[in-house]
């Protein structure tokens, strides 16, 4: 193995469910994905929507094929590299992004998916730790 293929197997090693989370966001926010309760209902206003974000901003579908390119290699990589350990459901989502068509992005369900905004601060850890007696 050449040490820039080491690299990049350490870097997915480490790295792979931050970056999947970074291109979540990225792709949510230009392509205007609902992240809680809006989520499309009828799937008429969401094709309409949907070709009119397209239709406004002729660069995004560019834009983002070339992300899906990289979703694609990263794939490739992960699959044909036993030393790069990753996550099911970080897999899934990777290869959702590669073999999907770039305008069927907005229904996927790994941007679909209710994150939790609850970002617990240090008094609340320390509360939980101290209520769970591990403190």
């Amino acid at each position: 193995m050449s040490a820039t293929s080491e690299a990049v197997a350490g870097y997915l090693n480490l790295q792979t469910k931050d970056l999947m989370q970074q291109v979540t966001e990225y792709l949510r926010k230009e392509l205007k994905v609902p992240q809680y309760s809006e989520m499309f209902s009828e799937e008429m206003q969401f094709e309409s929507e949907t070709e009119a974000l397209f239709a406004e901003h002729p660069n995004l579908e560019e834009k983002i094929n070339k992300l899906r390119e990289v979703m694609k290699l990263t794939a490739a990589k992960i699959e044909s590299d036993p030393s790069i350990k990753v996550s099911f459901g970080v897999f899934e989502h990777i290869k959702a992004l590669a073999v999907n068509d770039v305008r069927r992005y907005r229904g996927l369900r790994v941007l679909k998916e209710v994150k939790s905004s609850f970002v617990p601060s240090f008094e609340t850890l320390k509360d939980e730790e101290f209520k769970s007696g591990r403190m």
